[in-house]
Parts: structure tokens; C-alpha cells; sequence
């Protein structure tokens, strides 16, 4: 479930509560959408947070997931043409494996940062999120500022600094399209919660709020 604001670093909280204990939910077809009863019963049951070893962990390197990039690689793809939500800066491309990510580019565009040190933040702390990869980009058929001019050209641009999104593993769970979820709903702990799930869900709004 996601929230339907621009809160962009609740890309994580959202994820997070996505990663629900939904065991005995049957598996959802593509497009299908839950019942208000299963949706309830999803969050209800929703596990928020695991365990981590704080010390140990290396915020410049970040999670190490398939896919994942090394801190300033230079990534080669392939420009394509998409309408891109959102207000920030952003363009697709297409990877020499088949692969198509999210560029965020731009020395001026706060989510370059921003959204790398929360996604960080969160995974450190044993909240799922999002995995933000802060890199360099070699783009053929981008034109220098997709945003403004999203034609594609026959030149190859450069983007430094920029950043690739990794969507965490799961399924969207909503009752029918971008209905997203409510902070309010985190307060509904069923009896099949995890173990100190009140306490993980209030960690997490005040890791939201700051």
C-alpha cells in the first residue's frame, strides 16, 4: 500500500507495511485488487520492522541486493521515452540486460541526496524500504535535460551526480488503484501481530516525522 502524498521518503514507510505476514491471503492475480476486509486484515497483521546489527552497517556501500549498484559506478543504458510523474527531474532508461530504471539526476535536485540518506536511514534501523543507489550515468539518446526536452537524440549525456531506484521485493496491496494507506491505520495491531508491533509501528512514525 502506498500514501497518496508527496512524502518522498515514505517510499520507504510504505514499502514497509507492504511486507505484510499475509500467509494464508491467497495469491493475488495481476491487477487484482483486495477486499476492504483483506486490506484490513493485511495491516492488522503487517510486520513493520526485523532486527539489525547497527555497527555493522556501511551506509556508503548500502544494502547488498541483486541488481544493486557500487557507490559512484558508471551505469550505461538507454534512453526511453515516458511520461514521468512526480516534479523532480527523472528519466527511464534501458540497461544492456533488459533491465529499465529510474535516473533522478541533477546537482540541484534535493532527491538525489535526500532520498539516498532516508532509504539508508531506514535500512539501517530495520526498516524495509526502497534502495536508493547514488551513481553516474551514460545515457544514449538522452537529451541533456529529459525533464525540460523528453525527446529523445542521437547524442550520449552524462549524468553526475544521479541516483537509480530499486523497488523492494513484494506486491502492491491495495483496494483498487493508488488508494494507498492512512498514518491513522498503522494503530490497527490485530491479535496476529508480531510481538511489540505497537511499539515498531510508533518507532516508525517518529522516523517518518523526523
Amino acid at each position: 500500500m502506498r500514501r497518496g502524498f508527496d512524502w518522498r521518503q515514505v517510499t520507504l514507510a510504505s514499502v514497509a507495511l507492504c511486507l505484510c505476514g499475509c500467509a494464508s491471503m491467497k495469491p493475488l492475480a495481476p491487477g487484482e485488487a483486495l477486499t476492504e476486509s483483506q486490506r484490513n486484515d493485511a495491516i492488522s497483521r503487517a510486520s513493520v520492522w526485523a532486527p539489525t546489527n547497527i555497527k555493522s552497517v556501511n551506509f556508503k556501500a548500502g544494502p547488498r541486493i541483486d541488481g544493486g549498484y557500487t557507490y559512484n559506478e558508471w551505469i550505461a543504458c538507454e534512453y526511453k521515452e515516458k511520461v514521468m510523474s512526480g516534479a523532480s527531474p527523472k528519466f527511464t532508461c534501458e540497461t544492456k540486460t533488459g533491465d529499465n530504471i529510474k535516473v533522478k539526476y541533477g546537482a540541484r535536485n534535493a532527491e538525489v541526496y535526500g532520498e539516498v540518506l532516508s532509504t539508508r536511514l531506514f535500512w539501517a534501523l530495520g526498516f524495509a524500504a526502497d534502495t536508493m543507489f547514488p551513481v553516474r550515468v551514460r545515457c544514449k539518446g538522452c537529451p541533456p535535460d529529459p525533464k525540460s526536452h523528453p525527446s529523445k537524440t542521437d547524442a550520449t549525456q552524462e549524468f553526475d551526480p544521479a541516483a537509480i531506484e530499486l523497488r523492494l521485493a513484494g506486491r502492491t496491496m491495495e483496494t483498487h488503484e493508488d488508494s494507498g494507506w492512512k498514518w491513522s491505520e498503522l494503530d490497527n495491531v490485530g491479535p496476529n501481530a508480531p510481538k511489540d508491533a505497537r511499539t515498531h509501528r510508533d518507532a516508525l512514525k517518529l522516523l517518518g516525522a523526523f
